[in-house]
């Protein structure tokens, strides 16, 4: 529940902006920041999880979102068309969830798996054995 309305916080710019903040520590107390509000019918996606200190001393987790368009939008130049985000479950099975974010120009493919061209690795999450990767249009 949002203390303020909503339309007194700025719009967030697609893939660039951090639209909120999620802060959970070991010790049960979860704080939720919102920085700017996604424009209409957009989706909000994890895009940085960083190891904090809580002002208790404990071991906290702050995690920030971004803004997606829908998916039926055309892709801009240097935005990705696709997120995937692997778990490795064993040494030869992989997890993998895929966000399409937009549909790539004419003439132009976005990769439908994490090991296609076109594919950069982001974030590594080692501890929790995640890795993130983005899809981009390609010819």
């Amino acid at each position: 529940q949002l203390c303020e309305p909503v339309k007194k916080l700025p719009k967030c710019r697609y893939f660039r902006d951090i639209t909120w903040t999620l802060v959970s520590s070991a010790d049960n107390i979860t704080e939720q920041i919102v920085h700017c509000h996604c424009p209409r019918a957009a989706v909000s996606y994890l895009i940085k999880r960083q190891a904090v200190q809580s002002p208790h001393g404990l071991l906290a987790y702050r995690y920030s979102f971004a803004c997606s368009p829908q998916s039926r939008l055309r892709c801009q130049r240097k935005e990705p068309c696709r997120l995937f985000t692997v778990r490795k479950r064993q040494e030869l099975l992989d997890e993998v969830n895929t966000n399409t974010l937009c549909q790539c120009p004419h003439g132009h493919v976005c990769p439908r798996h994490h090991t296609d061209p076109g594919v950069i690795a982001g974030k590594s999450y080692t501890e929790e054995a995640i890795k993130t990767y983005s899809g981009y249009c390609i010819s």
